[in-house]
């Protein structure tokens, strides 16, 4: 036989075989389905092991240390500078040095 022949041949069994074990697995499915509603007999008890559950990984520290050098002053500027701002808005505005028109 040839080498087209014999893998024919292997791929005709494995797919019997495949078939098979679905046909079984259908035929499995079906009949516990049945049992569940109450129309066949009781299924096959199938013991399922707990799986000891995995400790959880350590979480790693937050890095802060970019706030001791120039960009977290830079950051801490800015924040004030928007808090100032903010403040400012809002002692006008209570003041009656911007009207209404403005305040929208």
């Amino acid at each position: 036989m040839d080498d087209l022949t014999v893998r024919i041949q292997t791929l005709n069994r494995r797919l019997a075989l495949l078939e098979r074990h679905t046909a079984e697995e259908t035929a499995a499915i079906r009949a516990e389905l049945a049992a569940l509603q109450g129309h066949g007999p009781a299924p096959v008890a199938i013991t399922v092991r707990k799986q000891a559950a995995a400790p959880a990984p350590a979480r790693k520290p937050v890095d802060l240390s970019w706030l001791e050098g120039p960009t977290g002053l830079a950051v801490a500027g800015g924040a004030v500078t928007l808090l100032g701002i903010v403040f400012v808005f809002a002692l006008a505005a209570s003041r009656g040095w911007i009207g209404p028109a403005v305040r929208c």
